[in-house]
């Protein structure tokens, strides 16, 4: 019997018949059976969640892209860029989010004289992070934004 439920997918089965059957033996089995099975998923859960943990968030990356697409020199390094990297990070966005919100923020601000300033990674990586991921009419094309600009110049719809 225990070679044969430890073959058995659907365990909320074994339980039922353990409950038909009038041999205790198999619905005290049943419970250690799921009790074990509760266990072996919480260790599949922590194995999961360290193997995220051992991806390095990509500071470095976040951080150059905005420099190159902003024409700044913000430093990976800064321990409230770190924080506000890591923050969006564990709320679960990833490099390429970072990339777009930088994108779309850099295509909108740029050249704006008066909003060109908030191309800070206080801004762009704070509490807006997802509304600015979500934003209409932005641009995610990549660390070049001279179509953006050009759209823009000669009001080109894309």
């Amino acid at each position: 019997v225990l070679s044969e439920l430890k073959e058995v997918k659907d365990e909320s089965l074994i339980g039922y018949v353990g409950e038909q059957v009038e041999h205790s033996g198999i619905k005290e089995l049943y419970d250690t059976f799921t009790i074990r099975g509760q266990e072996e998923e919480k260790e599949e859960e922590k194995e999961e969640e360290k193997e995220e943990d051992k991806k390095e968030i990509p500071f470095v990356e976040i951080i150059n892209y905005l420099n190159d697409a902003a024409s700044t020199n913000y430093r990976h390094t800064t321990k409230k860029t770190k924080d506000l990297i890591k923050a969006r990070w564990n709320e679960g966005f990833r490099l390429d989010d970072f990339k777009a919100v930088i994108n779309i923020k850099t295509a909108e601000w740029l050249t704006d004289t008066k909003m060109n300033k908030f191309l800070r990674p206080e801004t762009l990586l704070g509490t807006k992070f997802e509304s600015y991921l979500n934003q209409k009419g932005g641009t995610t094309g990549g660390k070049n934004n001279d179509a953006a600009k050009i759209a823009k110049e000669y009001d080109i719809p894309f």
